[in-house]
């Protein structure tokens, strides 16, 4: 994954299909204490409906960069 990104206080998108592995991603990030976020957003890639929520999500933020858990 790219955690480097979010360790270097980017604001980092993470999307998958199950939403147990993001959020403890999110509860690795906030343990860090880096100074960047991670949103933690559930998308199956595969779908299109998921595919436009995650834009509309990224839409109009200051996202850095977005990651994928396989």
């Amino acid at each position: 994954m790219q955690l480097e990104n979010w360790t270097l206080g980017m604001r980092v998108v993470a999307c998958a299909r199950r939403l147990d592995k993001l959020e403890s991603l999110e509860t690795l990030a906030k343990k860090e204490s880096h100074s960047g976020k991670i949103y933690p957003v559930q998308c199956d890639l595969a779908n299109l409906d998921d595919i436009r929520k995650l834009f509309e999500f990224i839409e109009g933020s200051q996202i850095c960069t977005i990651i994928h858990e396989k």
